[in-house]
């Protein structure tokens, strides 16, 4: 015998009024709010929500920890990239792109490339498309 808010059936009238209050489009806050205020177990709001438990879970422990602010939905961009060519090798194909040029040289990816291995050894230096890649958009 529950109520049904904005498409979610509720067993609880706080749950209801929470619902109503923030809308749809803070749903994590509400899932929290269903466990810690109205004290519902952890599987009854999975269930009611169709989420899995462990969701359920994971928002409570983000909450407990951070707050609401915690909740808001994460980034799923990489904080690194292992790959990403050094700052200092873009420095130095800008470099010595800009020489070939003032001196009057073919100053194309191939020729810095050739530049390149001369100054940091063909261990350090990079490919010729990425050579290429950082010269467009130097343009």
């Amino acid at each position: 015998m529950g109520h049904e808010v904005l498409g979610v059936r509720t067993l609880f009238p706080m749950c209801q009024y929470i619902v109503t209050l923030v809308g749809m489009d803070d749903l994590n806050r509400i899932i929290v709010d269903c466990v810690l205020i109205d004290k519902r177990g952890v599987v009854e709001v999975a269930e009611e929500f169709n989420i899995s438990r462990q969701w359920v879970r994971e928002l409570v422990n983000r909450f407990e920890e951070g707050g609401y602010e915690a909740l808001k939905p994460k980034s799923r961009k990489p904080t690194k990239s292992p790959t990403t060519t050094g700052q200092n090798i873009v420095d130095k194909i800008c470099e010595i792109h800009k020489r070939l040029e003032k001196t009057g040289f073919d100053a194309g990816a191939r020729t810095v490339r050739y530049h390149l291995v001369e100054e940091i050894g063909e261990k350090n230096a990079v490919s010729v498309s990425t050579i290429h890649r950082y010269l467009k958009k130097m343009v």
